[in-house]
C-alpha cells in the first residue's frame, strides 16, 4: 500500500480488505489481476472475473492456464484475459499496461467474451455434467473389466 502511494498510485489502485460483497468488487474493476505464485487447481478468481465480465491478467499456472483463452493459444480478438509467467513483475506490468491502453470499448468486447467463454465452459451445470461423465465412463470400464460374479455364472 505505502509502495503505491509513493509510485503516485494512490488514485489507481485500491487496497479495500474483505469484501462481503465480491459482485459488487468485481463491477468496480476494469480488470483482476491473479499473480499466482503457486498453482491453483481450479482458479475460481479468474472464473469468477470472467463470468462478470472483467478481464483477468494471471499468472500461467494452475486453473486460470485453462480457464483464460490468451495468446499465442488463440488470436488477440479470440482472447478473454492475458496470462503471464509466476514471479514475472515485467511480463504483469506489460499486461496491465496493455489491459490499461487497450481502452474501454475494446476491453469491454475482451470482458464480453470472457463471461460467454465461461458461461458456456464453467457453470456449475456444465462442470456438474462433465463430472457426471467422468464417473459413468470410470463405471463402464469398470464393469467391463470385471468377472462375471458366481451368480452371473450360475445363470448360465
Amino acid at each position: 500500500m505505502k509502495q503505491s502511494q509513493r509510485l503516485g498510485l494512490k488514485k489507481h489502485v485500491f487496497f479495500t480488505g474483505h469484501c462481503s460483497d465480491p459482485a459488487a468488487a468485481y463491477a468496480l474493476c476494469d480488470v483482476t489481476l491473479m499473480p499466482s505464485l503457486v498453482a491453483e487447481a481450479f482458479g475460481r478468481v479468474a472464473v469468477e472475473a470472467g463470468a462478470l465480465g472483467v478481464p483477468v491478467i494471471a499468472s500461467n499456472i494452475g486453473g486460470p492456464t485453462e480457464t483464460i483463452l490468451a495468446e499465442p493459444e488463440v488470436g488477440p480478438d479470440e482472447r478473454t484475459g492475458w496470462k503471464v509467467a509466476p514471479d514475472d513483475p515485467i511480463a504483469l506490468a506489460r499486461a496491465m499496461r496493455e489491459a490499461i491502453e487497450l481502452g474501454s470499448g475494446k476491453r469491454g468486447e475482451l470482458a464480453k467474451r470472457a463471461r460467454a467463454h465461461i458461461l458456456q465452459n464453467y457453470t456449475l451445470e456444465k462442470m456438474g455434467e462433465r463430472t457426471l461423465s467422468v464417473y459413468r465412463s470410470l463405471l463402464k470400464l469398470d464393469k467391463a473389466k470385471r468377472e462375471p460374479s458366481t451368480i452371473d455364472r450360475d445363470k448360465k
